[in-house]
Order: structure tokens, then sequence, then C-alpha cells
């Protein structure tokens, strides 16, 4: 069987969000013993991306950035 795995499985399971990081857990399980296929959207990688540097990054000004490294 093959799935269409969304973007917000992938950030449950990254994040430890619940109540859906146990699905997610079990989804992903499935996808590694080889008892589904799964797959993701090409837009997925860099959607992950933001959300995982949104929710693990603070932000850094610019003007903070340039007076600290500058």
């Amino acid at each position: 069987m093959r799935i269409l795995i969304d973007t917000n499985v992938l950030a449950d399971l990254l994040l430890g969000r619940n109540p859906y990081y146990d699905i997610a857990f079990d989804i992903l399980t499935m996808c590694a013993d080889k008892k589904v296929y799964g797959y993701i959207a090409a837009h997925s990688i860099p959607n992950l991306f933001y959300i995982l540097r949104k929710s693990m990054v603070p932000a850094i000004l610019p003007n903070e950035f340039l007076d600290k490294y500058v």
C-alpha cells in the first residue's frame, strides 16, 4: 500500500506534538518496517523546514544580528 504523508504528520512527530505524536510515530514505523510505502509531496520539504525553524530557533532581528556579529 502507498500513502501520502502530510506535512503535519511529520511535524507532529519531529516536534512531539500531542495528541498526534503516537499516531505519527506509528505511521512512520510502518514505513520503516516496509508495511506501507510512505511518500511526501515535494512542497512538504520547505514547508517542514519553515515550521521546524519557527518552532525551534528564536528569531533574531536584523539589528540584533548586526550588533552581535558585525
